[in-house]
């Protein structure tokens, strides 16, 4: 708190200079921060705050250049909706689990006698229903 939050704290004051009620509330802050913790708290106050204000400049103006922080949307629908309802909508792909259908009982120590080769049915029934 005495390093970094005094530089946040002056970088606001410098950000906020402009506008009187926030600027005398960072201030405020600032000065029992000051005389709470010190020369220490001068000293990144002081340096601190001024690298932290160039990068909420840097910032401000990245996002006036229309960077964001959102990824891209994208609408997905399911089988049982109609593409015509949904203009721009593309429908949801599937991941059909891969099961390994031919290990052994001795390949695979889990695997019973009656287990074996029949171990792919569950995984081909699923594939059967999405088609």
């Amino acid at each position: 708190m005495v390093t970094a939050f005094s530089a946040v704290a002056q970088a606001a004051a410098y950000y906020y200079r402009d506008n009187p009620a926030l600027y005398e509330r960072t201030t405020s802050l600032l000065r029992g921060m000051k005389r709470e913790f010190g020369l220490k708290s001068r000293l990144f106050a002081a340096l601190g705050g001024l690298y932290v204000l160039r990068k909420i400049r840097s910032e401000e103006a990245r996002l006036s250049r229309g960077w964001t922080y959102e990824p891209p949307t994208f609408y997905e629908i399911n089988d049982a909706a109609r593409l015509e309802d949904f203009p721009g909508a593309s429908r949801c792909s599937y991941v059909i689990p891969q099961v390994s259908c031919r290990q052994t009982p001795e390949e695979n120590p889990v695997l019973t006698e009656d287990q074996g080769v029949e171990a792919a049915e569950p995984a081909a029934r699923f594939q059967e229903r999405l088609v």
